[in-house]
């Protein structure tokens, strides 16, 4: 009973960590722009802002699932979300290149949580001036989804809630994948998820 109540505890506050995430994205995107700003993006936040609204939903959604969903996700489609809001909310400049027939077999609520994650992570590692890469490439066997940024270094940077990396883990795990972090030599950090493909998987 106890293991159960910890379990259902552990859930709550991770979702409700994701759930600050795009409240606080959502909020910076209804902000009105400032003088200095172009007048013509109102379009783009309104469309981002839609986007945040249905990953909320799907979020809540998924709360109470006894398991993760296992289905065909086509990452080209969730990364892309994922780096537009990334870009309109954190105010970066990230380097998307995502192969399009990249299809993994997992949940796509958990990967865009994982996703959502690594790249708050690496803003926070790279501050105002740093940059942000993200490559998604398909070996046939796997998809592999790299994030890397030219921040301090892993366990170098601000810390957030302590939410982030257990929330990307958890999800990346339950779709039957893994995570690998590789540090440079003196700056920088690159989060690689490895994903089943959909085609080894059917």
């Amino acid at each position: 009973m106890e293991d159960t109540a910890r379990a259902d505890d552990s859930t709550l506050s991770s979702v409700c960590h994701d759930l600050r995430q795009y409240v606080a994205a959502g909020l910076v995107l209804s902000q009105v722009a400032d003088a200095g700003e172009p007048q013509n993006d109102a379009p783009v936040r309104l469309s981002t802002i839609h986007t945040l609204f249905d990953q909320i939903g799907l979020l809540v959604n998924a709360i109470g699932e006894t398991r993760p969903s296992r289905t065909e996700v086509h990452l080209l489609e969730i990364i892309d979300e994922c780096v537009q809001i990334a870009r309109a909310t954190l105010g970066l400049e990230i380097d998307a290149r995502i192969a399009p027939t990249a299809t993994a077999f997992g949940d796509p609520v958990l990967l865009r949580r994982a996703v959502t994650n690594v790249l708050d992570n690496a803003a926070r590692a790279v501050g105002e001036n740093g940059t942000i890469d993200v490559l998604v490439s398909d070996s046939g066997d796997e998809c592999v989804i790299e994030v890397t940024d030219d921040g301090l270094g892993f366990g170098q940077t601000p810390r957030g809630s302590g939410q982030g990396m257990s929330v990307v883990a958890s999800a990346v795990f339950a779709c039957h994948g893994r995570l690998e972090l590789v540090c440079g030599p003196a700056r920088g950090t690159t989060i690689r998820m490895v994903l089943p493909s959909s085609r080894v998987a059917s």
